[in-house]
């Protein structure tokens, strides 16, 4: 195990850094497999804080480790210790081929894990393949689920999705690739609900041979109904053409289908990987990037970014493999925003990358800002395979920047395909403070001079769900305390001649702009001053208080901001 370590030592353990930011994203820590043909790495999921140091711990699964049972093993996220492991219950179950971090079953504060074994097998149903759910904590076993039928291979996809029951924690989505109900091996994907491990709802692919369930993925709500949606990647299907694949996105409370697309090849295998960027374009609705590792031997493979709008047109990117990458979008995570310009940025994994030698892999950190890589990290052994799996967006070394975890299950570390799990910053730089919460009524100055002819500038901030609404600005010479209640809203200011007439004379307010409508963000701006007719020295000495309200298309006031003062001095 090595921290810290320089890339020149990284090259050692057999991937390379390429790229412009490689100095401000550092290997954290490495972990090799423990035995030949064991394969860790081939599943990485960054769990949250288990151990309660702050950072997130790292579970990655090796499916044919503990002499073939499978075992996944828990890694400190401060130097990749072993916190936990958990074995797989039988020869060729294929335990730990997926995993996923999923919300607090059991009220610890903990996240728990999901562990698939897409080969395991119960009475009467060889294959079926199973998923359990373990404590995060300590890996106490809390759930276990069997495919329906033989070699359905649930298990194959594990992935938590939005809360579809209305009880505040994360779901768990499940995939039986070759689950036969929609034609053979047209797959499926099946809704389990957190801590009563209830069947919420299974989608199925709907013809032969789609491996439906692939690859999932969790969206935003897009039809209204306040619950997000699911994506299903069908790599294999006959959509256009032989194996082109397709993608597409479920309501998650009814299961409906909202959103499809397709690849546009022979063997595309578009839908293979799937990963949600949030909002990229500002449209208040999510992007999906989808990964096409085109299947064909010398495939490149591609990424598309669609949005989810029912609105949109055509492709919003398409990001195009390196030279030598091979099964480019193979694999995708959500990187977090790396780079701090507040989008979502993009891991992508080539583990059929032939750049040091056949399998060596590869892995691009992509900006979604500024549409260029950011981070290029190639194997340079053969066999490597680099990128076989990847996972982020939780911080691993605890200076608040969203970290990664790569997965090489081809790496020699302790013999041939022994496997290695890397752990890396995302940004070695803390991002930056927010920026000063703001108070829905600032002004600049609360002192004016009465012979200045000053002004005091008021900053009106209500808010975009008061967008394209009418505000009027009010004050008071009597203070802002106790205030009144008006429509179930409360105004702090007391009322008063001076109240009286800015409510009901706003042109003879001392006011610039007293009354207006609010811009695409809530905001407004006005002005304070003392001129006619309110140049008066009984005003010396006097404090006015300040605050608006927003009215509703009814003229019923919907929203009142805090109050601000400016005292008149000499």
């Amino acid at each position: 195990m090595k921290r810290k370590q320089s890339h020149a030592l990284g090259a050692c353990l057999g991937w390379c850094v390429l790229g412009g930011v490689a100095q401000a994203q550092t290997e954290l820590w490495s972990v090799g497999g423990i035995a030949a043909n064991e394969q860790f790495g081939s599943s990485v999921a960054l769990c949250g804080d288990l151990d309660g140091d702050g950072r997130s711990e790292v579970a990655a699964g090796a499916p044919q480790g503990a002499g073939g049972l499978g075992v996944v093993r828990v890694l400190s996220g401060a130097t990749g210790a072993l916190v936990w492991q958990a074995t797989g219950p039988a020869a060729g179950s294929r335990f730990g081929a997926a995993v996923a971090s999923v919300s607090d079953w059991n009220g610890d504060g903990r996240r728990e894990l999901v562990v698939g074994a897409w080969g395991a097998s119960t009475t009467g149903r060889s294959g079926a393949g199973s998923v359990r759910v373990y404590s995060g904590a300590n890996g106490a076993l809390l759930f276990e689920a069997f495919g329906d039928a033989a070699n359905d291979h649930l298990g194959w996809t594990v992935a938590a999705v939005s809360d579809l029951d209305g009880d505040g924690r994360e779901e768990f989505a499940v995939t039986a690739v070759d689950d036969d109900d929609g034609g053979s091996s047209a797959g499926s994907v099946r809704l389990y609900a957190s801590v009563s491990g209830v069947t919420l709802r299974t989608l199925h692919g709907n013809a032969g041979l789609q491996l439906y369930g692939s690859s999932i993925a969790s969206l935003r709500d897009l039809d209204g109904d306040g619950v997000g949606e699911i994506a299903v990647g069908g790599p294999f299907a006959a959509s256009v053409t032989t194996q082109a694949g397709l993608v597409r996105v479920h309501s998650g409370a009814t299961g409906a289908v909202l959103r499809s697309w397709t690849g546009v090849a022979v063997r595309d295998g578009f839908g293979g990987a799937l990963c949600a960027l949030g909002d990229l374009d500002g449209d208040g609705v999510d992007e999906l990037a989808i990964g096409a590792k085109q299947i064909a031997p010398t495939g490149m493979g591609y990424v598309q970014i669609r949005s989810c709008s029912a609105a949109a047109v055509g492709v919003f990117a398409t990001l195009t493999a390196p030279t030598n990458w091979r099964a480019f979008g193979a694999r995708l995570a959500s990187a977090g925003d790396v780079d701090y310009d507040g989008r979502v940025d993009l891991l992508i994994g080539a583990p059929d990358s032939i750049v040091s030698g056949p399998g060596s892999g590869a892995v691009r950190l992509w900006s979604s800002g500024t549409a260029t890589a950011l981070l290029d990290l190639v194997g340079t052994l053969t066999s490597e395979r680099l990128g076989s799996a990847l996972d982020a967006g939780r911080d691993v070394d605890g200076n608040g920047s969203p970290d990664y975890s790569v997965g090489a299950s081809g790496a020699a570390s302790a013999g041939t395909n022994s496997g290695r799990v890397h752990a890396r910053s995302g940004n070695d730089v803390p991002p930056p403070p927010p920026p000063p919460a703001h108070d829905p009524l600032e002004a600049d100055v609360t002192e004016l001079v009465f012979r200045s002819n000053g002004t005091q500038v008021l900053s009106l901030r209500a808010g975009a769900e008061y967008a394209g609404l009418r505000y009027r600005l009010l004050s008071s010479l009597h203070g802002d305390d106790p205030g009144f209640t008006v429509h179930g809203v409360h105004v702090p200011l007391n009322r008063d001649r001076l109240f009286h007439i800015t409510l009901r004379h706003p042109r003879l307010a001392p006011f610039d702009q007293a009354r207006g409508v609010l811009d695409d963000a809530g905001e407004a701006s006005a002005e304070f001053r003392l001129g006619r007719p309110w140049y008066m020295r009984w005003l010396i000495g006097q404090t006015f208080h300040h605050a608006y309200v927003v009215f509703d298309d009814d003229g019923q006031v919907v929203f009142a901001s805090n109050a601000v003062a400016c005292t008149i001095v000499r």
